[in-house]
C-alpha cells in the first residue's frame, strides 16, 4: 500500500563495519573505545523539525487528495443514471439527484477546503516555530483520518466503477490510506496532545485574540463573504454553495 513512487525501503546489511570517520557525527560522535560523546553545539531544536514539518504539510495534503476523490465522485455522480426521478418520467435520476448521494458529495468537497484552509494557516501564517508541535500531530491526525475516511466514501459513491483502478478515485484511497500512521498513528498523537492539554492552565490554548491581529482571518473574511455572495446568486452551483458553507464554518 501507499504511493508506487515513495522511496521508503529497508535494507539489511550482513558482517559489514563502518569506519568512525564515515559517520555523519551531525549530533555527536563515537569514540574509538564505544564511548557516545555529544555535540554541544548542536541544535536540539532540528530533531524534531523535519517530522514536525512533514506533518504540518500533510494536512494541507490530506485535503488535496480528498479535493481529487471529490471531483472524481461529483462528476460521475453527474452522468451516471440510476433509479426512477419525481422530475423526469422518461430518463432515470443521476446520482447526484438523490439527496443521501449529494449529502455524501458536499461533506467530501466541503471538508476538502477546510482541510487545504487549515494547511495554509499553518504552513504559511501561522509559524510552524511559534505552535507547539503536540498540536500540529494532532491536526496531522485529524486531518489525515478525515481525508482517508472521506476519500473511501466517496469511492464507494462510485459504486463498481469505484473498484476499479482506471478509475482514478480508488488508487487515491489507496495511496493515501499510509498517511494515516506514517508519522505518528492518530492514537498515539492524540493521546499525547491530550496529556500536554491536560498540563495546560485554564483558558491558556483557546485565547482571545485580537483579529486584527491575524492576517489570515481578515483574508477568510472577505473570501467568505465573496463565497456567500457567488453562493446567493447562483444557487444552482454546489462547489460556490460548499465554498460558501466551508469559508463561514472556518
Amino acid at each position: 500500500m501507499g504511493e508506487d513512487s515513495h522511496d521508503s525501503g529497508w535494507m539489511r546489511l550482513d558482517h559489514l563495519r563502518v569506519s568512525l570517520g564515515a559517520l555523519l557525527a551531525g549530533k555527536g560522535e563515537v569514540s574509538h573505545d564505544g564511548k557516545f560523546i555529544a555535540n554541544p553545539t548542536a541544535d536540539k531544536r532540528l530533531e524534531h523539525s523535519s517530522m514536525v514539518a512533514t506533518r504540518a504539510g500533510w494536512i494541507a495534503l490530506s485535503g488535496g487528495v480528498l479535493a481529487k476523490a471529490a471531483t472524481i465522485a461529483t462528476r460521475y455522480s453527474c452522468v451516471r443514471r440510476q433509479g426512477r426521478s419525481p422530475l423526469d418520467t422518461i430518463r432515470e435520476a443521476r446520482l447526484i439527484d438523490h439527496d443521501a448521494q449529494a449529502l455524501r458529495l458536499l461533506r467530501g468537497i466541503a471538508s476538502a477546503y477546510v482541510l487545504k484552509l487549515a494547511g495554509q494557516w499553518l504552513l504559511l501564517d501561522a509559524a510552524l516555530d511559534r505552535q507547539p508541535e503536540w498540536l500540529i500531530g494532532a491536526l496531522k491526525a485529524i486531518a489525515c483520518t478525515i481525508s482517508a475516511d472521506l476519500i473511501e466514501d466517496l469511492r464507494r459513491c462510485c459504486g463498481g466503477n469505484g473498484y476499479l483502478l482506471n478509475s482514478g478515485i480508488a488508487k487515491i484511497s489507496l495511496d493515501n490510506l499510509w498517511r494515516v500512521t506514517a508519522e505518528g498513528d492518530v492514537q498515539v498523537l492524540l493521546s499525547y496532545a491530550g496529556r500536554k492539554m491536560r498540563e495546560l492552565a485554564q483558558g491558556s490554548l483557546f485565547h482571545e485574540e485580537d483579529e486584527s491581529s491575524i492576517p489570515i482571518s481578515i483574508d477568510l473574511q472577505a473570501r467568505a463573504h465573496r463565497a456567500h455572495e457567488i453562493a446567493r446568486n447562483r444557487c444552482d452551483s454546489v462547489c460556490d454553495i460548499v465554498a460558501a458553507r466551508a469559508y463561514g464554518e472556518w
